[in-house]
């Protein structure tokens, strides 16, 4: 699955650089298996220029589910929705510009205090 992950990144870059695109982003699932690395990553972007694998663009780790996207320094970026999946398995919805730890502290560790 690494060796995937990091083929899957290669391709992206190339794309990204066909399409002339200036940065991009990283993007975490939103659940519990994200791992720490992961989790600080999320939300964070790059000028096509840093991208450099297991550094500024995945995999950065053994079995590591990040990907990329395309990075707008204007409004669209809040526009939409995000995926995340709650403790019962379940997928609900967030905000588009919402980071994996502002999802934590919203919809984990809130619930836990309840």
């Amino acid at each position: 699955m690494t060796e995937e992950a990091f083929f899957s990144s290669a391709a992206q870059k190339d794309c990204f650089k066909e399409l002339d695109v200036e940065q991009f982003e990283i993007v975490a699932t939103l659940d519990s298996h994200t791992s720490d690395i992961c989790q600080e990553m999320d939300g964070k972007h790059f000028p096509m220029s840093q991208w450099e694998v297991g550094v500024t663009a995945p995999p950065f780790h053994v079995w590591c589910r990040l990907t990329t996207v395309l990075f707008f320094d204007d409004e669209f970026d809040s526009v939409g929705e995000r995926a995340a999946r709650g403790a019962d398995g379940k997928t609900y919805f967030v905000p588009a510009d919402m980071t994996y730890k502002e999802w934590e502290k919203v919809f984990v560790k809130m619930i836990r205090l309840t």
